[in-house]
């Protein structure tokens, strides 16, 4: 990434792809500020760009600045989602939904999780509205998510053990003993299916 931004190596044209992978180069090596600016200016070439957008929505989450987050992605969705691919209209607000969580908007977090539901009901997505109804102590709407979930995509940890929060709650401890242990062996297999692909992933 230094390499890629040599400033001894000036002889690039300054146009929006150019500009958004300086951006991204500066974002590995954590100099933000400079990033955000190089994205700035690839969105002020091609506005609708969702590259420099994403990557911009990207950095402001990393450095906590979930409110410039929010405005961006609303300002970006409203001029642009007509001509956006669904892959990047999920990605921004997925993005929306996170930083409105961050900022403790549970009913804006809430609100928005839906308006990602109507487009893509993932496993993922579905468990994100599950954490937020917990968050919001509507305990059994979350429950429902979890249970949804764990159809969608058997193999996903994450839903067993949030599942596994809700029963301790409710004192239902031999159940909730049952979903924490299939968590566990849900963690086992993916761990040995990343093994065998190579990657060595335990998130």
């Amino acid at each position: 990434y230094k390499k890629a931004v040599d400033p001894n190596l000036k002889n690039y044209d300054e146009n929006e792809i150019t500009l958004t992978n300086l951006g991204i180069c500066y974002k590995h090596l954590k100099e933000y500020e400079t990033a955000l600016k190089y994205f700035d200016r690839a969105i002020e070439i091609l506005p609708e760009y969702t590259s420099a957008i994403g990557s911009k929505l990207e950095t402001l989450g990393i450095l906590g600045r979930f409110d410039e987050l929010i405005s961006t992605c609303n300002e970006s969705l409203h001029k642009n989602s007509p001509k956006m691919e669904v892959e990047d209209i999920i990605d921004f607000l997925e993005r929306k939904r996170d930083a409105l969580f961050e900022l403790d908007r549970l009913d804006d977090a809430l609100e928005c999780s839906n308006e990602i539901l109507k487009i893509d009901k993932s496993s993922h997505n579905v468990v994100w509205e599950g954490w937020i109804l917990y968050e919001l102590d509507r305990i059994d709407e979350a429950k429902d998510c979890y249970e949804e979930a764990i159809k969608i995509s058997p193999e996903m940890e994450e839903s067993y053990r949030y599942m596994g929060w809700i029963l301790m709650d409710k004192r239902d401890y031999p159940k909730a003993i049952e979903y924490f242990k299939k968590a566990c062996d849900k963690t086992t297999e993916n761990e040995n299916v990343d093994e065998e692909d190579g990657i060595i992933d335990t998130k």
